[in-house]
């Protein structure tokens, strides 16, 4: 996924047969796999891409303890570069940040924050907190 996101390239069997690997797979998926997958498609154009993030980001928002706060990150950011609104991840992000603000490194909230601004989502006790 990423040599084809650095490449911009957007064969669309390839990626249609790697989109359809990851989904059958989806559950064997670890989060940094997830973050990788959801990043490069959000900069790829490709038929089953916006099955992908359909499927994915349930995927993301049901097991967002496992994911690192900057694997998080990546994959809020890659669905609202999509143009991908997701309420139920940006409550998830917004939440899990806020519980832990001190704790999340400057690159994972960089991206969250910019991820907000790319979708007008708006939360303002978080907003200034990270302030």
């Amino acid at each position: 996924w990423h040599s084809f996101e650095v490449l911009q390239f957007e064969d669309e069997d390839c990626l249609e047969a790697m989109s359809c690997a990851v989904l059958q797979r989806l559950e064997e998926c670890d989060p940094p796999e997830v973050a990788i997958v959801l990043h490069a498609a959000a900069l790829l154009s490709f038929g089953s891409r916006e099955r992908l993030f359909e499927a994915m980001l349930p995927h993301v928002r049901r097991h967002e303890g496992t994911f690192s706060a900057r694997h998080l990150a990546v994959c809020f950011h890659a669905a609202a570069r999509a143009g991908v609104r997701d309420e139920a991840l940006f409550r998830v992000v917004v939440d899990r940040f806020g519980r832990a603000l001190a704790d999340v490194d400057a690159l994972a909230l960089t991206s969250a924050v910019y991820a907000c601004g790319l979708l007008a989502f708006f939360d303002q006790p978080f907003f200034e907190e990270v302030a």
